[in-house]
């Protein structure tokens, strides 16, 4: 209520990265924590993972979990990140990192952060990024950033199938609904605004629009010829 609002506890911190001197030349991912700084999860109980072949690929530990939570994380590189993957048991969730598995590539699973292996081929971009698991398609779909676009994988970690452009920012649409400088009216603000010192503020209205996140809704339609249509937000 308005007197007695809702208090939370910090439990744990999920990923962190120690501080980086020079930001214009961040270290490589390889061999460094801080890859789960942003996260989509996927949780799938243990009769959808041996229905989709999986079981026998998580950790043993995991493999008799009534469900099982993917984490999807993207590392201090954001946009410029590649994408890795975690595992836990959904009962183990107030547990902490200690109850993590992280993905180390040809099949092998590690305790430690640091060993996490990218998902994707190198000078795939990943950026922000969303995955879900289609249940008709049988496939884990990932979506992500510059341009939207969609990738697909039998497991939860890969291979990933090549990408797919779903959404450009030079799409019929992308010139409707995203700045193109000299080419459109769209104004970030029809009020001008000002800092503490009276002075007009650039809000940067000659710079493109740009893409950001796109995010798939766990809900979708199968449609009466088979088909699926997916639907995410942007």
């Amino acid at each position: 209520s308005d007197t007695a609002p809702p208090t939370f506890t910090r439990l744990y911190t999920i990923s962190s990265h120690a501080t980086i001197p020079d930001p214009n030349n961040p270290p490589p991912e390889a061999g460094q924590g801080g890859k789960f700084m942003y996260q989509t999860p996927v949780v799938m109980d243990s009769a959808t993972l041996a229905g989709a072949g999986v079981t026998a690929g998580l950790p043993t530990a995991l493999q008799s979990a009534p469900n099982v939570v993917f984490v999807y994380g993207a590392s201090y590189l954001y946009a410029t990140s590649n994408l890795f993957l975690a595992a836990f048991a959904l009962t183990d969730i107030e547990a902490g990192t200690a109850k993590w598995f992280y993905y180390k590539g040809g099949g092998q699973w590690s305790s430690n952060e640091s060993d996490a292996a990218q998902l994707l081929a190198s000078g795939q971009v990943e950026g922000t990024h969303s995955v879900v698991w289609n249940a008709p398609l049988h496939s884990f779909v990932l979506l992500h950033s510059p341009n939207v676009a969609a990738q697909f994988s039998a497991t939860p970690w890969g291979p990933w199938s090549a990408p797919v452009t779903v959404f450009g920012k030079d799409d019929a649409w992308g010139t409707k609904l995203l700045h193109h400088t000299g080419q459109d009216q769209i104004q970030r603000s029809l009020i001008p605004i000002y800092d503490s010192s009276g002075n007009a503020v650039d809000i940067n209205d000659t710079v493109d629009g740009a893409l950001y996140s796109p995010n798939l809704i766990d809900k979708f339609t199968q449609n009466a010829d088979g088909s699926v249509t997916l639907y995410w937000a942007v």
